[in-house]
């Protein structure tokens, strides 16, 4: 049987840290899903386990939350990540990420389904059996992951047009999950006291190469509320929570 649980030291480079070095979207969007595919693959259910049956992983929807004042100038974090009892259709799989030193930096959950490759339908969990004796259902949010709801306001909004490049596909031959955060990063405009708290992302349709995600903001206070669409279909919902340095409340 396998571990439960899957652990791992990762080193960071400058790419993964922002103009004043603190972790980016990206980043930690990278960390939580290369360990995910790992311990996937320990547990006999990852993309060529799957694949080699007709299915394939889909991302659903993801969040995260900075739990410490600082998240710059790291050199390494360790990854911590663990799959819930499934339920239904839906695969939860949590996650923590943590300095060097052991103090917890970032928690993180993520909502997955698979689906039949010929048919595109959702299957149900049990075409999956983890290699493992019993599950951690230790939750990093007490709530759910819920659907966002759609902002009717960034509907209004002018849209600032994104095309998905070659760099961004990945073995699905769809816009890989985390290079949506660059996107949406890249879309806003943040003062360098201004610091993600939270991110919370809902894929809706993928995205391929060379098409066009039309993508719109509306922030109220600290809240930013993203909407991207292509061909006017809503192809992702985002809410990013913004905390001030100052701000230790």
């Amino acid at each position: 049987m396998g571990n439960a649980l899957f652990e791992k030291i990762y080193p960071l480079t400058m790419n993964d840290r922002d103009w004043c070095n603190r972790l980016t979207p990206t980043a930690i969007l990278n960390l939580a899903q290369d360990a995910a595919l790992r311990h996937s693959k320990e547990l006999h259910v990852g993309f060529d386990d799957l694949f080699s049956n007709g299915y394939l992983w889909v991302l659903v929807r993801l969040k995260y939350e900075v739990v410490t004042e600082n998240i710059s100038n790291l050199n390494e974090v360790k990854v911590i990540s663990w799959p819930i009892t499934p339920r239904g259709m839906e695969l939860s799989r949590d996650f923590k990420i943590l300095s060097s030193t052991g103090e917890d930096l970032i928690i993180g959950t993520s909502l997955w389904v698979i689906i039949d490759i010929n048919s595109k339908t959702i299957q149900r969990s049990t075409v999956i059996e983890y290699n493992i004796s019993e599950f951690i259902n230790k939750r990093s949010f007490l709530q759910p992951l819920k659907k966002l709801p759609l902002n009717e306001r960034v509907v209004k909004i002018a849209s600032v047009p994104y095309v998905v490049t070659y760099n961004e596909i990945d073995p699905n031959r769809h816009m890989n999950n985390t290079k949506y955060a660059s996107a949406i990063t890249n879309l806003l405009t943040l003062d360098q006291d201004e610091n993600i708290k939270s991110f919370e992302i809902n894929y809706l349709k993928e995205m391929k190469y060379q098409e066009i995600l039309e993508l719109s903001e509306v922030r109220e206070d600290n809240v930013i509320e993203i909407t991207g669409r292509n061909k006017g279909v809503v192809s992702l919902r985002a809410r990013v929570i913004i905390k001030e340095e100052n701000d230790r409340n």
